[in-house]
């Protein structure tokens, strides 16, 4: 019998499966392109991807109850956001990809051993926010950080590859 966090992991392997692909195939024209929402080019925002896994197995792990390490640091994340852009304004596809696959099976893995009771807890993830179940953000931060950000990746690269 599958257990729920199997499940959910196996729900966020696909999306980040697809999402991975996608990245893959983006030329090398669209990867300096600009997404509109974030303000970054797309290696940019491919790269926030990637990285964004680690930060939310972080918080996945604080509200379980598994770790008490704040992944924020204290920051804000639009602070931490901004000096991410900053620092990866070059960043390669091949890393990209590479850093991708590490953080997924990362996260992938916290997400499979999850309890049911682990799966209920929650917190505030910042001041003035809701609270957000473990489950929630494994649907909503985890699968939505991907399909969100690759939103805005896909119209990038659309209006690069309709110029070109």
């Amino acid at each position: 019998m599958r257990t729920e966090s199997a499940e959910l992991a196996q729900r966020f392997e696909q999306t980040a499966a697809a999402a991975e692909a996608e990245i893959a195939a983006i030329s090398d024209a669209a990867w300096a392109a600009r997404c509109a929402a974030e303000g970054w080019p797309v290696g940019v925002a491919a790269c926030h991807i990637a990285e964004g896994n680690r930060f939310i197995a972080g918080a996945i792990q604080r509200t379980a109850g598994i770790s008490q390490i704040d992944p924020l640091g204290g920051e804000d994340i639009h602070t931490i956001n901004a000096r991410h852009a900053g620092e990866h304004a070059a960043v390669s596809k091949t890393d990209v990809l590479a850093t991708f696959r590490e953080n997924v099976a990362y996260l992938a893995g916290i997400i499979r051993v999850l309890t049911p009771e682990q799966l209920e807890r929650s917190r505030e993830l910042a001041p003035g926010r809701p609270p957000m179940t473990v489950r929630q953000l494994i649907e909503h931060a985890a699968n939505g950080h991907i399909t969100n950000h690759l939103e805005s990746i896909r119209a990038a690269a659309s209006v690069q590859s309709s110029v070109a």
